[in-house]
């Protein structure tokens, strides 16, 4: 009889057989159900191929799922199967469910690696495929896609070869070797004129026109074309499939010619072709046999025109073409023809046509120089008017000019004139000898007195003013002048050595005027006739004429005109009252140094011309009153006085002068 216990653990057995039962089904359940969607997922891989029956492989990579045959089955998630056929390019797949059904990639095919060579050595090789040049040597690697071919080849002596290749998609190498034809080469070679002889390195094979059939060896050779009388022509044989063809011209025999020519730079040209003229001597080519043709020609020259044999002329000379030329001047001048002397005018002489330079000179007188044309046939007459130095610089210079440092300058033509000072005039004094002068040069007189300013330019020592400068000598005034003449380009007018100082009178440069140009500034200039005053002959002053001892100068002057005021009693501004005639401060202010030596000399009955007084003497003439004057004497403008050359006065200074020419 079963026990109790037994009967529970039968019981518990059971339940276990149950329950193993059951999860063997629930396996096999699911496994047929991933079968199931396995078979309908299922991908047949079908390559698309461009050949027949290749063989290759499918293998899974990566992912869930396997392959039967053709068909990758995927479980779950994207796979990567790699698809590799026999002389196709590997391809990877990345495949899924998505992808169920006909999966049919397209296939690169492979490059094949093919050898062309040819049997022999070929020079001037060329390789084409379908028409394209691929190569030039004899033996070439190419790397080409499988498929169908046109291969040619061209070589020097050679006949051209072609040939139809297909490269399958398979393992195999392909090399292609192309045979040589027979090597045969047919010349037609043609000359102008014939009968040339027709040499193939030493051989001799005829005469042109040449047509024959050679053996491919000559192919490459160098050929000769000899003709008596011709240069010989020289060329190499490059057949084209086989054949070589050629034309030729040959050339009458020259030999290089020195030619000389005069003049050069002309228009040279030898057997009908220009040649470079510019030198004295030119290489030419002649013909030896024939004559040869020449021309020359130069504008101004008689051209030449010529045939001749070979190397009977060396030279080519042109004669000029010329004319007359007929000049004259209105004093006699030298003539110069493109600067060379052709004599005193009057004067006749041949010249070449074309353009020249002629000119007119005379030492004092301006250069005249034009510019002219001369023309075959009728002479050239010319006839110079020429004007002097003097007359050109009195004739072309400013009325008036502003100078570098500020002063202005007036241009005044002096006329005939007494300077000094009769005895029956009031306050005239001895040595003021009447004397007659004249003026040929023209001269410039500044129309003020130079200033402390304009001084310090040239000597910083002196502090910036427009009271006249004052104090200094009479050579310290001439070496402002000779600085004044350095800074503005002109020769100096004064020479000096020292104490010792000297004139030189062709200089136009800066100078302290002459009494004869002061006298005639303050007397004669813009008037009727001299005056005893710059303001006239007056002996009484009306209205303020300058700076001058007046009521305000008491007790600073020895002596005053106590009814004259001119609101001064020391010097004054530069150009502070009326200028008379052009001229600032002729009549006081200070007394001003001229050029002239300081002597007692009596008259001389001539005239003296732009007269500057140079006898020996260590002083120097002043003229002009200044702000201590007040006697008629003093105040006259023909009073003078003299002053030694290194001696400095507080009331005298001086305005500068220059020569127009």
């Amino acid at each position: 009889m079963t026990s109790y216990s037994e009967k529970l653990e039968d019981a518990r057995k059971n339940r276990k057989k149950r329950r193993g039962g059951l999860g063997l089904i629930a396996l096999l359940t699911c496994a047929l159900l991933i079968l199931g969607i396995g078979y309908v997922n299922r991908i047949y891989i079908s390559p698309m191929l461009k050949t027949d029956l290749p063989s290759g492989t499918i293998e899974r990579i990566s992912g869930y799922g396997f392959l039967v045959g053709d068909y990758y089955i995927p479980i779950f998630g994207s796979s990567e199967v790699l698809i590799d056929y026999v002389g196709y390019e590997d391809y990877m797949a990345t495949l899924s469910s998505a992808d169920a059904g006909v999966y049919q990639p397209s296939l690169a095919l492979r490059d094949k690696q093919l050898t062309l060579k040819v049997d022999g050595n070929v020079s001037s090789a060329t390789w084409m495929i379908n028409g394209t040049v691929v190569g030039f040597t004899e033996q070439l690697e190419l790397s080409l896609t499988p498929g169908v071919y046109e291969v040619s080849f061209e070589g020097i002596g050679v006949e051209k070869i072609m040939r139809e290749i297909e490269l399958l998609p398979d393992e195999r190498p392909e090399n292609l070797t192309l045979l040589l034809a027979d090597r045969l080469l047919n010349v037609n070679i043609r000359s102008k004129p014939s009968n040339a002889a027709v040499l193939i390195g030493d051989v001799l094979v005829g005469y042109t026109p040449l047509e024959a059939t050679l053996d491919s060896a000559y192919s490459g050779k160098d050929v000769s074309l000899l003709l008596d009388k011709y240069n010989p022509v020289s060329f190499e044989i490059r057949p084209n499939n086989g054949v070589f063809e050629g034309e030729f011209t040959l050339e009458h025999k020259t030999s290089e010619v020195v030619l000389k020519l005069d003049p050069i730079s002309g228009a040279l040209i030898v057997n009908g072709e220009k040649v470079e003229a510019e030198s004295g001597e030119v290489k030419v080519k002649f013909y030896e046999f024939l004559d040869n043709t020449l021309s020359y020609s130069k504008f101004g020259y008689v051209p030449i025109d010529l045939v001749t044999p070979y190397s009977e002329v060396t030279s080519l000379n042109l004669e000029p073409i010329t004319s007359s030329v007929i000049v004259d001047s209105s004093v006699p001048s030298i003539i110069k023809f493109d600067g060379f002397d052709q004599g005193e005018t009057p004067v006749e002489f041949e010249a070449q046509i074309g353009v020249h330079t002629l000119s007119a000179e005379r030492t004092g007188y301006i250069t005249k120089t034009i510019t002219f044309d001369v023309t075959e046939g009728e002479p050239s007459s010319f006839n110079f008017t020429m004007e002097t130095l003097f007359d050109y610089r009195d004739r072309t210079s400013p009325p008036n000019y502003q100078n570098s440092i500020g002063q202005l300058l007036h241009k005044l033509k002096g006329t005939d004139m007494i300077i000094g000072a009769p005895p029956s005039q009031k306050g005239q004094r001895a040595n003021e000898v009447l004397q007659s002068v004249g003026f040929v040069r023209q001269f410039y007189l500044a129309e003020s007195e130079v200033s402390l300013e304009d001084y310090g330019l040239y000597d910083s020592n002196f502090k910036a003013s427009k009271k006249p400068v004052s104090g200094i000598s009479w050579l310290d005034a001439v070496k402002f002048c000779n600085w004044l003449s350095e800074k503005e380009g002109y020769d100096p007018f004064y020479v000096i050595r020292g104490n010792s100082v000297s004139y030189d009178l062709s200089s136009i440069g800066y100078r302290l005027p002459t009494e004869s140009e002061w006298e005639f500034a303050a007397r004669l200039n813009g008037k009727r006739r001299e005056t005893i005053f710059v303001w006239g002959d007056d002996y009484t002053i009306s209205d303020v004429v300058g700076n001058i001892a007046d009521a305000t100068a008491e007790g600073t002057a020895a002596e005053i005109l106590s009814n004259y005021n001119d609101g001064s009693k020391e010097p004054a501004n530069v150009k502070s009252y009326s200028a008379q005639s052009q001229f600032y401060d002729l009549s006081g202010n200070v007394s001003e140094f001229v050029s002239d030596h300081y002597v007692l000399e009596p008259p001389v009955a001539e005239k003296k011309i732009d007269h500057i007084n140079l006898s020996p003497s260590s002083q120097r003439v002043l003229k002009g009153s200044n702000y201590l004057s007040a006697s008629w004497t003093e105040l006259r403008a023909s009073f003078r006085e003299g002053i030694d050359i290194n001696v400095g006065r507080s009331d005298v200074g001086f305005r500068i002068a220059r020569y127009v020419h």
